[in-house]
């Protein structure tokens, strides 16, 4: 059975953002033609966290948790977090998180959360 989500709306505590939350589309068991689940990208070599200097610039990995990104992914992101701060300080006006996702998306927060201006390049966003 598919169940109902009411539309209503969320308002973060630190932003004041609000976010609608809208119904699903409603549909039948019947329009469901498969299933597919736990696919998820891997990195042979285990996940990566580490920081890579390219030029003038450091990049921060996080990526290569296949299905444990979900449980990971906070944790991940605030210890690639914590190594940027370690590395740089607080003293950082500004960041930019390439690729995103959720695991970007803990990031951007936690930066935002101590007052770094944070700007997140994705190749779409879905709200």
């Amino acid at each position: 059975m598919i169940s109902q989500l009411n539309a209503s709306t969320i308002t973060s505590h630190n932003t004041g953002t609000i976010v609608k939350l809208t119904p699903p589309p409603k549909v039948s068991e019947k329009d469901i033609i498969g299933i597919t689940f736990g696919i998820r990208p891997y990195r042979k070599g285990g996940i990566r966290l580490e920081s890579e200097k390219i030029g003038s610039k450091t990049i921060y990995h996080n990526y290569g948790h296949g299905g444990g990104g979900v449980s990971l992914g906070y944790g991940c992101s605030k210890i690639i977090v914590d190594k940027f701060l370690c590395e740089h300080g607080s003293d950082t006006n500004e960041v930019a998180i390439v690729g995103s996702g959720y695991m970007g998306l803990f990031e951007a927060i936690m930066l935002a959360d101590i007052g770094i201006k944070v700007t997140v390049y994705a190749e779409s966003f879905p709200i």
